[in-house]
């Protein structure tokens, strides 16, 4: 019942678009990876209501703001296309023999 005596609940604003601490390129991938949490006016909201205490529950907004803004800004590496190696396409080709070796071993033989 203690919910209802107090208020506790915290919500933490971020205006990701006016922000002078990220670069355009943040911007725009943050923008884009946090596309869920953002309002119309490009700011972030982060409501924090579990615990029972404000300053618990800001230390928990603040905390998931920082684990969101971080993994929004992590950039992905760019992947390199490989080819398989001559080694890798002989073993691959023969597992494929052995395999058919074995299967036509199965088979039953005609007695012609």
């Amino acid at each position: 019942q203690n919910v209802n005596k107090t208020e506790t609940a915290v919500e933490l604003l971020f205006d990701l678009a006016r922000s002078p601490h990220l670069t355009e390129a943040e911007r725009v991938r943050a923008a884009a990876k946090l596309g869920s949490y953002l309002d119309g006016d490009g700011l972030l909201r982060i409501v924090a209501q579990s615990e029972r205490s404000q300053l618990r529950n800001r230390e928990e907004a603040v905390r998931r703001f920082a684990q969101l803004l971080r993994d929004a800004l992590i950039v992905p590496k760019k992947r390199r296309p490989t080819k398989p190696s001559r080694a890798a396409k002989e073993q691959r080709l023969n597992t494929k023999k052995r395999s058919g070796q074995i299967k036509r071993a199965r088979q039953r033989v005609n007695p012609e």
